[in-house]
């Protein structure tokens, strides 16, 4: 663990504790502390459409463990233009303090309408409206190509524009293309009768590639 991370640990315990113990005094009872607040170092905000819905966030949770807070908020059809100026739906969800890292699980449903040109638009325009309520390091994802024939092509041109495109200030990418590209056969990752979203094998993958790129800090 790199020293500014281990510094944000013991920062972030020492106000817990502190807090704690003034909120039980106030109370005239014993200090209750919740551990697992205690030991987390980053608040985690996933922002997504239909996969974040349908997989509760990736259990996202799961995989970070109890050292990490992840509230999570998915829309089935959602794009980047149709989230722009409705961010507060997502922020709501975060009960225990502003997000330190947020991930931007898009991208696929812009692909059914959207060639790179407008796709790289509409990103700003999230961008944009995202950096009026957080100053975080956002993660936006490339997203894997699907089952589905027609659409497969034109998520790859979307994430080639997108890889192209030189990045923000606390801007990342989590390639989830690539991810899925390179995963073994078997178990599938998609089936056929559903060949938008993935498998929970499909799934578990996304949360591991998630969890492998926040886990180096902001």
């Amino acid at each position: 663990m790199r020293p500014r991370q281990i510094g944000r640990r013991l920062l972030a315990a020492y106000f817990l504790l502190l807090g704690g113990g003034i909120a039980a005094c106030r109370d005239g009872g014993n200090p209750s502390l919740d551990l697992a607040a205690i030991a987390a170092a980053y608040r985690v905000l996933i922002i997504g459409d239909s996969l974040t819905d349908f997989s509760e966030g990736f259990n996202l949770q799961e995989k970070l463990g109890a050292g990490w807070v992840v509230a999570h908020r998915g829309v089935i059809n959602r794009d980047f233009l149709t989230w722009t100026g409705r961010l507060d739906e997502a922020f709501d969800e975060m009960r225990s303090g502003p997000p330190d890292l947020i991930v931007v699980e898009l991208g696929t449903n812009d692909s059914f309408l959207y060639g790179p040109e407008l796709f790289l638009a509409h990103y700003q325009n999230f961008h944009a409206d995202l950096r009026l309520r957080s100053q975080a390091t956002v993660y936006y994802c490339l997203m894997p190509l699907t089952l589905i024939e027609s659409l497969g092509p034109s998520i790859a041109r979307n994430n080639a524009a997108l890889r192209a495109t030189p990045l923000p200030e606390r801007v990342r990418l989590i390639d989830l293309e690539a991810a899925f590209a390179s995963a073994a056969p078997a178990p599938p990752l998609y089936l056929g009768d559903d060949p938008l979203h993935p498998t929970s094998n499909g799934y578990r993958l996304i949360a591991a590639e998630m969890a492998r790129n926040l886990q180096t800090g902001p």
